[in-house]
């Protein structure tokens, strides 16, 4: 979600919270499966679902454009995920008490902590045509 969303959708008592950016292509096939006939309900709270169902294989079943995170408050797990195209980012920062993410890398620039300085191994490594690293960014930090 960005800036003006309305924020994480919570399930199961507030035991589950999701924030998400996502398209879902196979939207009827997971209404069928996970019994849902809202065919309104909001793809969000389809990733929720898919989840309470499946656990963290719940991407195996999903098909379409997503970046997503799911907090199981009761597990104290953070389920992170991405398409498996990479198509929806998936930035990270990890620190000492804090995680922050989000799909587009404008936002973490702006953390503390986090450098805005380029990284001239991976600008030439661009430049050159090398392979890209799907782990990194163009920045040091």
């Amino acid at each position: 979600t960005d800036d003006a969303g309305p924020g994480p959708l919570t399930m199961a008592g507030g035991k589950l919270a999701i924030t998400a950016d996502c398209r879902l292509d196979n939207r009827d096939e997971l209404l069928d499966t996970l019994g849902t006939r809202d065919s309104s309900v909001a793809d969000a709270a389809l990733l929720m679902r898919a989840y309470l169902r499946w656990g963290e294989a719940c991407p195996v079943h999903l098909q379409g454009d997503f970046a997503f995170a799911v907090w199981d408050a009761e597990r104290q797990l953070l389920f992170c995920a991405r398409d498996h195209f990479g198509v929806k980012p998936f930035y990270y920062h990890a620190a000492e008490r804090r995680f922050a993410f989000a799909s587009e890398i404008v936002p973490m620039l702006g953390l503390d902590g986090v450098g805005a300085h380029l990284s001239e191994h991976r600008i030439s490594g661009f430049l050159a045509g090398l392979p890209d690293d799907p782990q990194s960014t163009p920045y040091r930090d």
